[in-house]
């Protein structure tokens, strides 16, 4: 009919975590010139999603969809109790330079502080050749290509392999081969020597004679600090970093100075970067899953971060427990997970997980999940909340007596009380809309409004609304185009 307003919907069907309050949807950039209201809006616990599972309702790519969660660490070391206790000492009468780096590696790695997956420091030795090499690989390289000309006879794993100390091995990038017998000049002039430092950590030593003879340099090395100390620093938190010399090593230092090596924390407070740690929803039933993967994710992640921490799982308490080493420098260190990864492992809703609070709750696993119960878990939710909000999270208001955003519709009991959605009675009044900005366009061309959830509490508080347990929220989000004036 001419003259009739155009009219867009925008079917959507979102997951909130446990212990969140807010979503988004997804609105086609083309959109955006329209006002929005909820025409319908339902909020249902997931345990009827969880339901369907158990039922084996659901099909195989439901069953395969992956739950992230990202994990971060943060913390602090203690004052006047090193993390890295002890220095090595090297006589200024040691003039072969693999010894030192013998000396070094050895001495680091029977020093390496509990709650440290790597060593402090360690070094090894690398090929420029390898860079203009047709190896897949640098194994390759060393096996296939030059073992010949560096050792004289073909590659043995027994006597050319496996020369780092072990928990320097699995450092990315680190070469855990033998240092090269041959003394030729081709294979010299492309040798260079590495230090590695781990994550947050500075290496103080009192000489450079000696790194200078293995071909570090004056800028690599640094100036001198107070009390005459020199120091290497990374103040990378999630990576070693690795200082690899610009000059051919000479293979006999000249007689010197006595050279101490000691290690210290760049930086006693850290964040780390998140990791994710994912699941399947198949998997999410089993609290044994749960400690697998996660271990695993922790595991993997401690590669990066050097940080060598842990999950435990008792299967006749039915507890998790965050597993915290035995070292006195770790003064406060802290865990934070997401609310929703809480509350699944027993620590209802608290995200900064300390050696205090390591403990969780019980957690129910699949093997004592009650099908039929779920209806009434559902209901004494659903009542118990009595009202959810929902209002746009980007634009205020002072039309809603308690909240400051600009207030959009509310969420009922259904009359079975597992659900709770718009009640048919709000179809007789006119709607609250809302318009959208442009600015909030995502890249795959879409605008993405954001919306909070707001409840009641006993005492007539009005906050954010949190459940224990996800919900799934869905409906029609329709607009209507803006008659132009």
């Amino acid at each position: 009919m001419k003259g009739e307003q155009e009219e867009s919907y925008v079917p959507f069907r979102e997951y909130i975590p446990a212990g969140q309050s807010t979503f988004s949807i997804e609105v086609p950039l083309y959109f955006a010139d329209r006002e929005f209201f909820f025409s319908y809006c339902t909020l249902t616990p997931r345990i009827f999603s969880d339901q369907a599972a158990k039922f084996e309702l659901d099909d195989k790519e439901e069953l395969n969809q992956v739950f992230k969660y990202k994990i971060y660490y943060k913390g602090e070391y203690k004052d006047g109790l090193p993390l890295y206790p002890g220095s090595v000492v090297i006589s200024n009468s040691e003039t072969n330079p693999l010894n030192i780096v013998q000396r070094i590696n050895t001495f680091f790695e029977t020093k390496k502080p509990a709650g440290l997956a790597h060593l402090g420091v360690f070094m090894d030795w690398y090929d420029l050749r390898f860079e203009y090499a047709d190896a897949t690989s640098w194994d390759s390289f060393v096996r296939d290509f030059m073992a010949f000309e560096y050792y004289g006879e073909p590659f043995n794993e027994e006597t050319h392999y496996n020369v780092l100390p072990e928990s320097a091995r699995n450092v990315p990038g680190a070469n855990n081969y033998l240092f090269p017998k041959s003394r030729v000049s081709d294979v010299m002039d492309n040798l260079r020597f590495r230090i590695f430092i781990a994550p947050n950590t500075n290496m103080v030593f009192s000489t450079d004679s000696q790194f200078l003879a293995m071909g570090f340099t004056p800028s690599q090395i640094g100036k001198r600090r107070k009390y005459l100390k020199l120091k290497m620093e990374n103040n990378l938190i999630n990576e070693f970093e690795c200082v690899t010399a610009l000059m051919r090593p000479s293979m006999t230092i000249m007689r010197g100075t006595q050279l101490t090596i000691g290690l210290e924390p760049h930086s006693n407070y850290f964040f780390t970067m998140p990791f994710e740690f994912k699941i399947t929803r198949q998997d999410n039933f089993k609290n044994i899953n749960y400690r697998i993967k996660l271990a695993e994710a922790m595991q993997e992640y401690a590669q990066e971060s050097n940080f060598d921490f842990n999950i435990a799982y008792d299967t006749v308490t039915k507890k998790f427990s965050f597993q915290y080493p035995n070292n006195s420098a770790f003064d406060y260190f802290v865990i934070t997970i997401p609310t929703e990864l809480s509350e699944r492992l027993g620590f209802e809703l608290v995200r900064d997980i300390t050696k205090d609070t390591r403990t969780g709750k019980p957690v129910r696993d699949a093997d004592s999940f009650n099908v039929d119960e779920v209806a009434n878990e559902a209901r004494a939710l659903v009542l118990d909340t009595a009202l959810v909000v929902v209002s746009d999270y980007y634009n205020s208001s002072n039309s809603t007596a308690g909240m400051h955003d600009a207030y959009l519709t509310a969420l009922y009991p259904t009359s079975t009380g597992t659900s709770m959605e718009i009640p048919m009675v709000e179809s007789c009044h006119k709607p609250a809309t809302m318009t959208m900005s442009r600015t909030l366009a995502t890249a795959e061309g879409f605008v993405l409004p954001k919306f909070r959830l707001s409840r009641f509490l006993d005492n007539r508080s009005f906050v954010n609304f949190k459940w224990t347990q996800g919900a799934y929220i869905s409906g029609i989000l329709r607009g209507k185009k803006v008659p132009q004036v």
